[in-house]
């Protein structure tokens, strides 16, 4: 019982800790909610998303946005809640909030 009770403790606390995790992931210092386009193939959106907590959230991002044909590059700053898509023009800035509203996040 005892060495039970040790595990399930050992487990929460150790979920905790992934999700106590701040740590920045590469960022952008660019204006938040911008959309900027250097050329005719690559745009880059800048958005504001609220409820990454760690380092997990934003692996589910990445692996999502990633996964969008069209997505050129995916960053995301843990700390500051700032997400950087580049991608080409037939990726709405609509089609990004979608996947991230059915992961549960809120973007502004």
């Amino acid at each position: 019982m005892k060495k039970i009770l040790f595990l399930v403790i050992c487990s929460m606390f150790f979920a905790l800790v992934a999700c106590d995790n701040n740590e920045a992931v590469p960022g952008s210092s660019e204006q938040v909610g911008s959309v900027e386009s250097d050329d005719a193939s690559r745009i880059t959106t800048t958005l504001t998303v609220s409820g990454m907590n760690c380092q997990r959230c934003v692996t589910v991002i990445n692996a999502e946005l990633s996964a969008l044909s069209g997505v050129i590059s995916v960053e995301i700053n843990l700390r500051s809640g700032v997400l950087v898509v580049e991608h080409e023009p037939g990726v709405s800035v609509e089609e990004i909030r979608d996947i991230l509203a059915l992961e549960g996040f809120e973007v502004f």
